[in-house]
């Protein structure tokens, strides 16, 4: 089998930003969208290991002092941010004030691997 590999050098934010961009045809997340839950989940990701509790470390995503963080970061308005964080709950990406864990990368390890395999019937 044939492979190819392309090695992109990046941050872990844009990591996740770039995740959620390669996989678009499955996740169905326009561009503004994946911006935010990119900033969601990088947040996640840096916070992790302050907090004992998964739930009280879902409360820090979703509290007043992150979500000014995310407009700044983005430069969007608080009626855009919460435009967007309905249209991420009606398509489930976010359920219960969580962020579903099918859209979070595992960046444990400095080398995270998408892998996309195509099996062609000819």
């Amino acid at each position: 089998m044939k492979q190819k590999v392309i090695t992109i050098k990046t941050d872990i934010k844009d990591a996740i930003n770039k995740y959620l961009t390669f996989t678009k045809a499955l996740n169905k997340l326009r561009p503004k969208e994946i911006d935010l839950i990119s900033e969601m989940i990088y947040l996640f990701i840096k916070e992790k290991q302050n907090f004992k509790r998964k739930e009280d470390l879902w409360k820090k995503i979703f509290d007043y002092d992150s979500k000014v963080i995310y407009k700044e970061n983005l430069k969007i308005e608080d009626y855009t941010l919460q435009s967007l964080l309905s249209s991420l709950r009606k398509k489930n990406v976010i359920v219960d004030n969580t962020i579903r864990e099918v859209y979070i990368p595992d960046l444990s390890d400095s080398n995270f691997l998408l892998v996309f395999k195509f099996d062609i019937n000819e």
